[in-house]
């Protein structure tokens, strides 16, 4: 698996850059972010199914009327409830 050896490499770097940064940077907190999600971040390299962008689900919404008739934008979290239903998570592909 060619991802594997950058994915670990990935990870020891973060970890390294993390132990030199202040806890309030930006960038400390994405690593964090991130590394607390490792298992779901790396999912992809056991399932060739995962993909490692949203950007099929957020097509999805955008298809789907995420949009309210008023212009606005439904919050996050309607648009996550609305995309775990099984008939709209069924047509979400990478």
């Amino acid at each position: 698996m060619l991802s594997q050896p950058l994915v670990e490499d990935l990870q020891v770097y973060m970890r390294e850059r993390l132990a030199k940064l202040s806890r309030g940077h930006d960038l400390a907190k994405a690593f964090n972010y991130i590394l607390k999600r490792w298992a779901s971040f790396t999912l992809f390299l056991e399932d060739g199914r995962v993909c490692l962008s949203n950007n099929a689900a957020e097509r999805g919404l955008r298809v789907s009327g995420k949009l309210r008739p008023s212009g606005g934008v439904v919050p996050w979290h309607k648009r996550v409830e609305f995309a775990a239903r099984p008939a709209v998570g069924d047509t979400l592909k990478c």
